[in-house]
């Protein structure tokens, strides 16, 4: 393995070789070049997400050395993009016809380092300060630690809250805890300055409504008394908002699922589900409490029932009460919480009950 300040040098050079040979890149367009240390002749897919799965749009073939270079025409607004070898992935923010460099390496280009823009730098440098927290505390007192969240704050969000980098921290995820919890009047306050100025500045990008969903308050437990549970409003694959009282009241019990895809216990959890969906026991409504949104996304994609995105920290777990992963609860035909699941193996026959 190659130390990273070789690699990042290798970069640097690879970029400036494909400025100058190969695919030029005009005004319009934006690039991704670098080197993938170990990555001799290999292919490295592109990829954006659309559609609700990531798509290959792009790919290109490593020099000997490791280096590459993609050009691609500049889209109507800044997205996220995410580079595949061998189903290792690293992700990287494009705002609009820069060149983005990457230095990483085979064993896990998802450490590898990007650069190439400010919104990059910043997001690096936002990596870099968690990271660097990580070393030295637990992931649940980096979560709660208000000098980092300031920090990060003064360094990544306020040199451009409109940024890709500012919604990057704001939805980051330590561990299964969200960085920045809404139900927290301090995080709130710098939540609700990036989605002001999204609101204001970025009225049509995707992103706003998530934003601005985060700081508005649903009133889940008035809503309880009328419709016999506490009803949830969270992200779906889409980008909309997709509500737990969307599935209730259809003639088939629904199973409320707190659960993360990362978590080692996470295969046997959608293999019960998957059981109760193709034999139509019930409908689902699956929460993921991933470390990060596009951990969920990954598997989220592939799963038939309605899974959603917690962007609303610690909050659905206290209105079900929740303090463990995964746990599960059954709202039964006529729309009334009727029972919480503590052993998944028992989930079939209890659903007979229903």
């Amino acid at each position: 393995m190659r130390p990273l300040h070789t690699l990042i040098a290798a970069a640097a050079c690879a970029s400036l070789l494909a400025a100058c040979s190969g695919s030029k890149k005009s005004d319009s367009q934006w690039s991704v070049s670098g080197t993938i240390s170990g990555a001799d002749s290999r292919t490295v897919l592109l990829q954006r997400f659309a559609g609700n799965r990531w798509v290959t749009i792009d790919s290109a073939r490593t020099a000997p050395d490791g280096t590459f270079s993609i050009v691609k025409n500049r889209m109507d607004y800044p997205d996220f993009y995410r580079l595949s070898y061998r189903d290792n992935i690293l992700y990287f923010p494009v705002d609009s016809t820069e060149d983005i460099v990457i230095a990483a390496d085979t064993a896990d280009i998802s450490l590898g380092r990007i650069s190439g823009s400010p919104t990059a730098d910043l997001i690096q440098r936002a990596n870099d300060i968690i990271s660097e927290a990580l070393r030295t505390s637990s992931e649940q007192a980096v979560a709660a630690d208000s000098a980092l969240k300031r920090r990060l704050y003064n360094e990544i969000i306020t040199p451009a809250p409109g940024d890709l980098a500012a919604f990057y921290v704001i939805t980051r995820n330590i561990g299964s805890q969200t960085l920045f919890d809404p139900s927290n009047r301090f995080d709130l306050k710098i939540i609700r300055a990036v989605a002001n100025f999204y609101s204001q500045y970025r009225p049509n990008d995707p992103r706003t409504a998530e934003l601005t969903n985060l700081v508005a308050p649903r009133g889940a437990t008035a809503v309880a008394q009328e419709i016999g549970f506490p009803d949830l409003s969270l992200m779906g694959l889409d980008g909309s908002m997709r509500s737990l009282s969307e599935l209730t009241g259809k003639g088939k019990p629904v199973i409320v699922c707190f659960s993360a895809h990362t978590l080692e216990s996470a295969p046997v959890v959608n293999q019960a589900l998957a059981f109760a969906w193709h034999n139509g026991l019930a409908d689902i409504y699956q929460i993921s409490f991933d470390p990060n949104e596009v951990a969920w996304r990954e598997t989220a994609t592939n799963l038939p029932w309605t899974s959603v995105y917690n962007t609303q920290g610690d909050r659905p777990l206290r209105t079900y009460n929740v303090t463990t992963l995964p746990t599960l609860f059954i709202i039964d035909r006529q729309g009334s919480l009727a029972e919480r699941v503590d052993d998944i193996a028992q989930l079939q026959n209890i659903l007979k009950r229903y």
